[in-house]
């Protein structure tokens, strides 16, 4: 994942790359490695939410499995660029289910957002956790039904079966893609699964092949889904922040249209904030 106006690290340097702050200073705090809060975790946490609202699960159940198999932390600070994209969003969907973080200077991480909204159901939920950093899988111990997988990479997480949702967000989702599409393809037999991608093909050149490739791949599976994007700025885009969904038969059905309308939302309201300006004195 990658802040508004930088991509995301590629394959094999997340370990040393981070997203800073201008504040020099207050950086070996924050331990990010990506600007929480930026567009495209915007559009994951609205696709998340969405999907824990509508995805058709019984309070008789005696649990519901979800599977955050790239976790990052439980929640992040709420940083001044952060709060003022928000600001300009106004009211919706991403917002709202952030309130309670919001409140006290805080921003939640998605496997966060689904989990509170299952509980919201009056479901009982049980979230299976891993990153790669052990600082960050640590804090999820105080949070409650959660539980951190004895595993040594998130690919490893989606050999798993048993999980009603499952969360894939790595660093560069297609850099690896010819590898983890097979284990989607099968996951989607009986799990949601939500995928993030940052889609580099307004670039051009490889990246645009690179990434055709793959929409002709996900296009042979099996499996039914949507995939929704919108521009990772509204002043440089030279990028897509994107979701796939892959469900069972008959998820996708119940689930694109409030998908769309919520993209779409987001999508008007970038290309407006960034549609008019007025300089000089």
């Amino acid at each position: 994942m990658a802040s508004s106006n930088e991509q995301a690290p590629e394959r094999g340097k997340e370990d040393s790359w981070s997203w800073r702050v201008a504040a020099a200073e207050e950086n070996a705090g924050l331990g990010l490695l990506y600007e929480p809060g930026n567009w495209g975790d915007i559009l994951k946490g609205t696709w998340a939410r969405i999907v824990t609202s509508l995805l058709p699960l019984e309070a008789s159940q005696q649990r519901v499995t979800c599977i955050d198999s790239w976790c990052g932390a439980p929640d992040y600070p709420l940083l001044e660029t952060t709060a003022r994209r928000l600001d300009g969003l106004g009211g919706c969907r991403f917002i709202d289910s952030q309130r309670a973080w919001l409140e006290k200077g805080r921003l939640a991480s998605t496997g966060s957002l689904i989990r509170q909204g299952l509980l919201e159901r009056e479901l009982q939920v049980e979230l299976r956790v891993f990153d790669s950093d052990p600082d960050r899988l640590g804090r999820w111990s105080a949070v409650p039904g959660t539980k951190a997988l004895s595993i040594s990479s998130g690919e490893e997480a989606l050999k798993e079966s048993e999980a009603e949702l499952v969360l894939v967000d790595p660093y560069d989702f297609l850099a690896s893609w010819e590898e983890t599409l097979p284990l989607l393809d099968e996951l989607a037999k009986s799990s949601t699964v939500l995928v993030y991608i940052y889609n580099r093909a307004p670039r051009g050149g490889q990246h645009t092949r690179d990434y055709n490739r793959f929409r002709d791949q996900l296009e042979q599976l099996g499996c039914s889904y949507a995939a929704g994007r919108i521009g990772s700025d509204i002043v440089l885009p030279r990028a897509f922040h994107e979701m796939v969904l892959l469900a069972p038969p008959g998820v996708t059905g119940l689930l694109e249209d409030e998908l769309a309308r919520a993209t779409r939302q987001l999508a008007c309201k970038m290309s407006t904030a960034g549609c008019f300006e007025r300089g000089g004195p």
